[in-house]
């Protein structure tokens, strides 16, 4: 089970995404994406250009985005 206490509802249905937690739910909302079905249909690109503006560090795990959310 997730925490989720202090999380906006809205951000909990991302956070169901494997290594999406609070911070990477909110980035992806900000950009509009508000479904996993709507992060499924993105792009790596653009999914590549959402975390990476949020990550502290150039490299994502030093993989694509794509595959951080879905192994």
């Amino acid at each position: 089970m997730r925490a989720t206490a202090g999380t906006m509802p809205e951000l909990v249905v991302l956070m169901d995404i494997p290594n999406v937690k609070a911070h990477r739910a909110r980035l992806l909302y900000a950009a509009g994406l508000r479904t996993a079905e709507a992060v499924a249909g993105s792009t790596e690109a653009t999914l590549m250009s959402i975390l990476a503006k949020g990550e502290s560090s150039s490299v994502l795990f030093g993989t694509s985005a794509a595959l951080v959310l879905w192994p």
